[in-house]
């Protein structure tokens, strides 16, 4: 129901989510394609991999889900990517 609180900000979040999950895909694709990382900032990709792998640690501390951890490492997969091509 769009009235109902819960269901707008459950809506939210997966669009929210969709948006995360592609929101690295055109920089790796950009760099791949140009073959020159210029444009991005090595400490902003450094930056989320060290946030990645400590939400990972945090999520293997807890009885998480495979899905949240599935998506963590997915996102250290995309920032390790970025990282890697500025190098």
């Amino acid at each position: 129901q769009w009235n109902d609180p819960h269901g707008i900000s459950n809506a939210l979040g997966l669009i929210a989510g969709g948006i995360w999950v592609v929101a690295c895909l055109p920089q790796i694709l950009k760099t791949f394609r140009t073959r020159s990382a210029a444009d991005m900032s090595p400490s902003f990709a450094v930056l989320r991999v060290v946030g990645d792998v400590t939400h990972i640690s945090g999520l293997w501390l807890i009885e998480s889900t495979g899905w949240q951890k599935a998506t963590a490492v997915y996102f250290l997969l995309c920032h390790g990517t970025m990282l890697g091509q500025w190098w």
